[in-house]
């Protein structure tokens, strides 16, 4: 059993409506994804020749030309697989189960004709944090190595995730014939959080990953594909009417790793492709964003919008962190009353946490300097500097709204 590009799973698919399509099974769950093929075809115990394995789910609701039933097959990959298929699942060996040995574990996906993005779901994810610079260790880290990014996915020189990061996901720009590699090396010695509760320090050495791949060709008008389709320039898309955004490693007491550079862009539809909206609102649950030497101390309150001695706006010291949206902050003492500003750094997220944007499309910036050893020193004094977790809101209104898909790039 193999599952290439030419045989096995992929080989197995059939013709629905007089059209070859890959049929998805389990589509609305996010941990139990699958395709449907014919029986026989899904393996339920791993080969032994380096290949991802089958895990059969269960029937399909529809027939094969031959009228037999097909299954929904889920593909799981492990240390030393490597398939195509445009979905499948990563997983640490023991999954469900943690790990606490040393361990060095890599994964290969073989990019399919016709795709140009591979999103990358973390669906359970809890690694050892970073250092006291926000890095990961050399040890104790994930990386992904994408031709298409090999300065570095997160920023200049950052490809490495670490610590916790259940629940987010990224996108990867591929072309046909790319190999993207997913490499994993733990200790399993090293701490792992076991909170993301702001000052949780409870931690424990057992590590654990389940990571989902989606491959998207672009041009594809199948729904579900269609809906994942994230805007260029966009490293993470989110496509709810309301949820929570976050800086990458997030646990509520590591640093905010450096050297990070990306965008984050947020449907201005919600969950209703006809719906009209006028403004996007951000809370912050978390948030402190490491300002650095030139703009501190004058902007690490959060509220100040101009660093007076330099003349210029606060959070573009080079080594600083900031996100970066057109928003009002509002007046804590006069609620009427709302100032303009585009960068958004310090101890809290403007004078009170919250902000509200009316610029389509909804595009975040995360950036975050090169700070050394020295600046964290110089702001733990003040605060920590997280990173963030923020609530967001896709409020509606009486302005018809422009879908953000890829017809709508984003300069970066």
């Amino acid at each position: 059993m193999t599952f290439g590009i030419n045989d096995g799973l992929l080989e197995g698919n059939v013709k629905v409506g007089g059209a070859a399509r890959f049929q998805l099974c389990n589509a609305d769950t996010d941990g139990e994804t699958g395709m449907c093929v014919r029986k026989g075809l899904c393996g339920d115990k791993k080969s032994g020749s380096g290949v991802a394995y089958g895990e059969v789910l269960g029937d399909c609701d529809f027939k094969d030309q031959s009228q037999q039933f097909l299954e929904c097959c889920k593909v799981v990959s492990t240390c030393g697989d490597h398939n195509s298929a445009l979905i499948s699942y990563y997983q640490n060996p023991n999954y469900p189960d943690t790990e606490r040995d040393d361990l060095a574990c890599n994964v290969k996906i073989s990019i399919r004709k016709k795709v140009c993005q591979l999103r990358v779901d973390l669906l359970d994810f809890e690694l050892p944090s970073p250092n006291y610079r926000g890095i990961c260790d050399s040890q104790n880290n994930m990386a992904v190595m994408a031709p298409s990014k090999p300065r570095g996915l997160f920023g200049r020189g950052n490809s490495k995730l670490c610590g916790l990061n259940t629940g987010s996901h990224f996108y990867v720009d591929v072309n046909a014939g790319d190999s993207i590699q997913f490499i994993a090396t733990l200790s399993g010695t090293a701490a792992v959080p076991l909170s993301r509760a702001k000052l949780a320090y409870a931690s424990s050495s057992a590590y654990k990953w389940n990571i989902k791949l989606t491959q998207i060709e672009c041009d594809s008008d199948h729904w579900y594909y269609e809906d994942l389709k994230a805007p260029s320039g966009c490293l993470q898309f989110y496509t709810e009417a309301f949820g929570t955004i976050q800086s990458f490693n997030f646990d509520g007491s590591s640093v905010m790793a450096p050297n990070q550079d990306y965008g984050i862009c947020i449907r201005d539809e919600g969950n209703n492709p006809g719906s009209r909206t006028c403004s996007i609102t951000l809370r912050s649950q978390n948030f402190g964003m490491m300002v650095g030497k030139d703009d501190f101390p004058a902007c690490a309150q959060g509220s100040e919008i101009v660093n007076l001695a330099l003349q210029r706006e606060c959070c573009l010291a080079r080594d600083s962190a900031y996100l970066g949206i057109v928003g009002g902050q509002s007046d804590p003492r006069y609620t009427d009353l709302t100032a303009s500003r585009r960068y958004w750094c310090g101890a809290e997220m403007g004078s009170t946490g919250q902000i509200s944007s009316r610029h389509e499309p909804y595009y975040i910036k995360v950036h975050s300097g090169s700070f050394d050893k020295a600046d964290v020193e110089r702001v733990e004094k003040k605060y920590q500097p997280i990173g963030f977790q923020v609530d967001y809101k896709v409020d509606s209104g009486d302005r018809k709204s422009t879908r953000l898909n890829s017809s709508h790039p984003i300069d970066l």
